[in-house]
């Protein structure tokens, strides 16, 4: 069973989760990281011996990911870099790649052809990914392909919210998301309750994660 876990605005209030997101930012260097994302990525991920994050430019979580993993890896497609906001704001490539260091294998690699043996990696990690590829059923099922722990946010709501096609390749419905999943897994998914329109991070879009554990 795959449940779907949804991020409520109040748990920025939580003592807990703000002392996990100062650890977090503080192992980045100081650079903001995706708030409720990035802390739901990191409690999940667990520890293990190998690990990778993909989709992880220009994002630092890596370092946070690396604290509980003998070898992490961080990979892109850089398909963002050459998007205006993130010129101004975000490293290049080159400058992405010299600056995580921190024992960080990063390297250029497509999600949908990722670069590891069957079952090699103990955990994969995507923080807000599978709405911007192409096609998200194929990226899944090479994220199972890999490793045994898949841990996945994405922007999810109880329909198709309108989107803006240079950012997103889709927005999630709950229903086309558990599709995904379970047509992907073979997993039932359980979707779980949305929070109260209030209490939603955007106004018309709520953040979800899942985690899939393969046998």
């Amino acid at each position: 069973m795959v449940t779907l876990a949804h991020f409520r605005r109040s748990t920025l209030d939580d003592p807990a989760y703000q002392a996990e997101q100062a650890r977090i930012t503080a192992l980045c260097d100081g650079h903001p990281t995706r708030t409720w994302e990035a802390v739901y990525a990191v409690r999940n991920a667990g520890a293990g011996h190998r690990g990778a994050e993909v989709g992880a430019y220009p994002l630092y979580l890596s370092r946070a990911f690396k604290q509980s993993y003998e070898h992490w890896s961080a990979t892109d497609n850089y398909a963002w870099a050459d998007r205006k906001e993130i010129r101004n704001h975000a490293p290049t490539p080159p400058e992405w790649c010299a600056t995580m260091g921190h024992g960080v294998v990063t390297a250029y690699a497509d999600l949908r052809q990722l670069p590891w043996r069957t079952g090699e990696l103990d955990c994969v990690v995507a923080v807000s990914v599978l709405e911007h590829v192409d096609r998200d059923q194929e990226a899944l099922s090479e994220l199972c392909r890999v490793e045994r722990l898949v841990v996945v946010t994405t922007d999810g709501g109880p329909v198709a919210a309108p989107y803006e096609p240079r950012t997103y390749s889709r927005v999630y419905s709950l229903e086309s998301l558990a599709a995904l999943i379970t047509g992907v897994t073979g997993q039932e998914v359980d979707t779980g309750e949305l929070p109260p329109r209030g209490e939603w991070l955007y106004p018309d879009l709520t953040v979800c994660g899942f985690v899939v554990e393969q046998d």
